[in-house]
């Protein structure tokens, strides 16, 4: 499914431009907006243009918008996505370690993502420890994003690794909510 978007960039001092832009969008969009600044413009207007058309190469080759990935995948309608990632993410994780996909324990996992009457934190839990062993989702997800962003995946992976996910198999108390509480706020605060 193809959205085209219409953007309108306004800017004080520069000159705006609407530009049409096709963007895959398997995902719901989220509203958010931030503030730019004219300096050096027509060099600026290239270099992100330049970005942009990375980024989108990268998001139409993986199939699935992966810009911004962690807040919308919270959001209760992208469920059939979240879904459909964690199956491909534990396609990928079979690939990448050479695990036979036969074993009990990832057929368990993919009936898990097939059947939606499982509980939508369960299966962003999920998404999450998958996201901490799938190289590859983390690799287009770094592409898919700015340069700024890649700073804040990099700072949310390392955090994930080394602290959220280790309390959360150590510690029985933490439930699984808790746990995707806690994944969230790190992302954002990171």
């Amino acid at each position: 499914m193809r959205v085209s978007v219409c953007v309108k960039v306004k800017r004080v001092g520069c000159q705006a431009k609407i530009k049409p832009l096709n963007v895959p969008s398997p995902l719901q969009f989220m509203s958010t907006s931030m503030p730019s600044t004219c300096r050096h413009a027509e060099r600026q207007q290239g270099e992100v243009a330049k970005e942009r058309n990375k980024r989108q190469k990268v998001c139409t080759a993986a199939k699935l918008d992966l810009r911004q990935l962690i807040p919308r995948i919270m959001l209760p309608e992208n469920e059939q996505a979240l879904r459909n990632c964690c199956a491909q993410t534990l396609d990928r994780i079979c690939d990448e370690y050479e695990i036979n996909p036969g074993i009990r324990v990832f057929q368990t996992l993919r009936d898990f993502c097939g059947d939606p009457d499982e509980a939508g934190n369960s299966m962003i839990a999920l998404f999450f420890l998958g996201l901490d062993i799938d190289i590859k989702l983390k690799q287009m997800m770094m592409e898919a994003e700015s340069t700024t962003m890649q700073r804040k995946l990099t700072g949310f992976f390392m955090r994930l690794r080394n602290e959220l996910i280790p309390a959360f198999l150590c510690e029985e108390s933490i439930e699984i909510e808790k746990f995707v509480r806690s994944c969230h706020e790190a992302y954002l605060v990171a």
